[in-house]
């Protein structure tokens, strides 16, 4: 379990199944998720602006629930 120590360093270790599971984790929901954040951004933050709120009031109302992620923290400025 020493590896385990080790890579513990260099971020989150998680274990998500059988031989393999791991790389499928890594390659399929989490470039999906991301990709549907970078598109919804752009996209809700202006209808805000346009319905009368202030974009950056909002971002900063939803940071920190469900809708906060890293996307809206570079993306939403």
């Amino acid at each position: 379990m020493r590896h385990v120590t080790r890579l513990a360093a260099l971020g989150l270790v998680a274990h998500v199944g059988p031989y393999g599971a791991g790389q499928l984790a890594e390659s399929s929901p989490n470039p999906m998720i991301v990709g549907i954040t970078i598109g919804a951004v752009p996209e809700a933050l202006p209808l805000c602006e346009t319905g009368g709120a202030d974009p950056a009031k909002v971002r900063e109302a939803i940071s920190g629930g469900f809708a906060d992620s890293r996307v809206l923290q570079v993306r939403g400025q």
